[in-house]
């Protein structure tokens, strides 16, 4: 079950295919004549299959935008939602806006979450600065609606189903002076609002419960509803018709006004509430980022040392023998520390670049080895933009070294294999182990399967690929082998 929600999740929130087919569906009930299940699937077949380019690339946008140059792109999507569309408008022409319209919405959204000026913006506007944006924008509507019919508002408050904008231009000052008093009306109940979000909700039912905010939100309608209804009855507009509130005898202490603006705080109770949940989860989201980010941060610190220290080790036996080889162990190390401490900061490379520094790091180890070994790497890359966290890898082949290779009394063998694909990456590393001939048991410790190394590494796989990885290890009779596969 757990498994269905997550790909239920992962669809939704990857795909947008399903918005077009619920569309073709509302579509299809929209237009339903006869209640029958054979008239609305024979609605919806006919609507689907129009739709069914817009489907197909919206199922496809994703690859496409990664294959397709950009203006490519540019120009399979004009195609598919305005050429195509104006092929068949006559036939389907509400159905095509409506699509175009849900599309432009889309990238909007996608405008909003990613373009940095607008997130910005839009978090610096902020819910009460949505609020009072809409307040202004249906202020100076409800204002062209009544100026393009001020005999009939004056006359019974009646509004304008259309705008006449030459009626409006003729009235410029009158429509001005009627949207600010309008904007008037809307603003005390915002009052009640801000003060039910910012006082009641915040400090009242968050410390004291919800007896306590009703009864404060009570005494709080009840001493400033015929403070603010007075206010407004002096605006002009109350004048030129029938006063805008809701007591028929413009009485400011009239209960009526009283109920409006206490349902106007009940109903925005919801609202609050949600909001404040939302803001809080992204807090935690953030705290739970920031915590990860800091706890892979120590993971790495812990593994940069033991590499170091090995190498260390390697040059420091070098030196003493003074071989010709040091220097040429000094450069190769400064670029394996260079790796470390620039690349191993970073999020996510290239797996080119992760094998490239496991085979750089093997080469540097092999050089104090006592015994021969074995070497067989097989590296095949299929797609060259893979991406792997730095320093993930290499602590299975520490692991083998420092458990296997390096204890060995014998000739040795080290087996890495690396696949890549655009699904998985597949990465199995098999060294030799060897048997204590007194009682026949490994020379293997719990360290090869508890190390530090391999607590990290998992650790860090749980923190970066939670259920799309797996780790095997197989201690056998001669040999030891970790499997680790990763789904991208």
């Amino acid at each position: 079950m757990k498994s269905l929600t997550q790909k239920i999740s992962h669809y939704l929130n990857h795909q947008d295919e399903w918005i077009f087919i619920a569309l073709a569906i509302g579509y299809s009930l929209w237009q339903l004549t006869v209640n029958a299940w054979s008239s609305y699937l024979h609605l919806f077949i006919i609507n689907a299959l129009y739709l069914l380019p817009i489907i197909f690339f919206k199922a496809f946008q994703l690859k496409l935008n990664v294959k397709f140059k950009p203006n490519l792109y540019r120009i399979a999507w004009f195609f598919v939602f305005i050429i195509y569309p104006l092929t068949v408008f006559d036939a389907k022409g509400f159905l095509f806006l409506t699509a175009l319209a849900l599309e432009l919405l889309l990238i909007a959204n996608y405008s909003f979450k990613h373009v940095e000026p607008l997130k910005i913006g839009l978090n610096r506007l902020g819910l009460d600065g949505a609020i009072i944006a809409f307040l202004i924008f249906l202020s100076f509507y409800v204002g062209l609606l009544i100026t393009s019919d001020l005999p009939g508002w004056v006359q019974s408050n009646s509004i304008q189903s259309t705008i006449n904008f030459t009626l409006v231009a003729q009235n410029f000052l009158t429509f001005l002076s009627l949207s600010m008093q309008i904007f008037c009306l809307f603003f005390c109940g915002y009052i009640f609002y801000w003060l039910n979000r910012h006082i009641l909700v915040n400090k009242v039912l968050a410390q004291r419960g919800v007896v306590i905010y009703f009864l404060a939100l009570v005494a709080v309608l009840v001493f400033l509803y015929p403070v603010i209804t007075t206010l407004f009855l002096w605006l002009p507009i109350n004048y030129m018709g029938e006063p805008l509130i809701p007591s028929v005898t413009a009485n400011p202490f009239d209960w009526h006004n009283g109920r409006v603006i206490f349902g106007v705080m009940i109903l925005s109770l919801p609202v609050i509430l949600m909001t404040q949940w939302h803001l809080k989860s992204k807090q935690l989201v953030q705290l739970e980022k920031e915590h990860v980010q800091t706890e892979l941060s120590l993971l790495k610190q812990q593994i940069d040392p033991h590499f170091l220290f090995n190498t260390l080790n390697n040059l420091y036996a070098l030196c003493r023998k003074k071989s010709v080889l040091a220097p040429d162990v000094v450069l190769q190390l400064a670029e394996l520390m260079r790796y470390v401490v620039y690349r191993g900061k970073e999020s996510y490379v290239l797996c080119s670049e992760e094998a490239k520094y496991i085979e750089d790091y093997i080469s540097l180890q092999s050089i104090r080895l006592h015994h021969h070994l074995a070497l067989d790497v097989q590296v095949n890359i299929e797609d060259p933009q893979a991406k792997i966290p730095p320093l993930l890898l290499i602590i299975l082949v520490e692991n083998a070294f420092k458990h296997g290779i390096e204890v060995s009394t014998k000739d040795c063998f080290l087996k890495i294999n690396l696949q890549i694909t655009d699904k998985f990456i597949l990465f199995t590393c098999e060294n030799s182990v060897e048997y204590d001939k007194n009682d026949e048991e490994k020379i293997v410790d719990s360290a090869i399967l508890f190390g530090v190394g391999l607590e990290n590494l998992q650790r860090r796989l749980n923190l970066l690929y939670l259920d799309k990885h797996q780790l095997t290890l197989q201690p056998s009779s001669n040999s030891f082998m970790a499997r680790l596969k990763i789904f991208l």
